[in-house]
């Protein structure tokens, strides 16, 4: 804490040289901090693309929850089927509560019931 209590506090007035480096010091901070607000806002359209937009997070984001939609829907269904399959009462059960946990992991997701297939209609 004691550098940057000296680096931000300027030196004592009769001491020029420490005072010209100071200055210099926070001069320069102050040139990189607009030209990071410059570069991170987009303002220059040469420049590299700074920080994300708005809409780019959105976009990605849709694009990550429809991904993730999709791997719950193939396992749910690999789930249903496995459920389907077995004879088992216990194992049954055990497929049953994954399966449950993914059908909330869907709602989450989209807002909307996943219908599970019959095992009628698996077979």
């Amino acid at each position: 804490m004691k550098f940057l209590a000296d680096f931000i506090i300027p030196p004592s007035p009769g001491d020029h040289k420490a005072d010209m480096k100071w200055r210099i010091t926070i001069s320069g901070v102050l040139w990189m901090l607009v030209l990071f607000t410059i570069w991170a806002a987009n303002v220059v359209p040469y420049f590299p693309p700074g920080l994300a937009r708005s809409d780019e997070l959105q976009e990605l984001s849709v694009q990550v929850i429809e991904a993730r939609k999709q791997d719950v829907q193939v396992a749910l269904f690999q789930l249903r089927i496995k459920q389907c399959d077995t004879d088992n009462p216990e194992v049954r059960r055990v497929y049953a509560e994954q399966i449950s946990a993914l059908l909330r992991t869907y709602y989450e997701l989209t807002a909307s019931n996943y219908n599970l297939p019959a095992c009628i209609d698996i077979k």
